[in-house]
């Protein structure tokens, strides 16, 4: 998928999947749910940090309990954002990214 020149979207089904891609691909940004069938959110947070610091990393998740949230930021994780995902949310995320990016 394709947004533009600039934006591509990789999409994986499961956290393993995605994983996988991240470590072929090197995105400059995930988008990740906390709770998977496979692997954790926390446990994507961690692969993703020991092989790239920079990656901006966004959790999703209904679980909005602010111990949880901490533990995410504190892994790594980039911005939190609850479900139900609505464009607003995806508009925070996307300036939250440029502001990583241009500081």
């Amino acid at each position: 998928n394709k947004l533009s020149d600039d934006i591509q979207i990789i999409e994986a089904e499961r956290a393993q999947q995605g994983i996988e891609l991240f470590d072929q691909e090197n995105p400059d940004l995930i988008i990740t749910d906390l709770v998977m069938p496979d692997i954790k959110g926390d446990a994507v947070i961690k692969h993703v940090r020991t092989k790239n610091q920079t990656c901006f990393i966004a959790i999703v998740s209904a679980n909005v309990q602010e111990k949880v949230q901490n533990e995410m930021m504190e892994l790594g994780a980039d911005i939190f954002i609850e479900k139900p995902v609505k464009m607003e949310k995806i508009q925070t995320l996307l300036e939250a990214y440029n502001n990583k990016c241009n500081s």
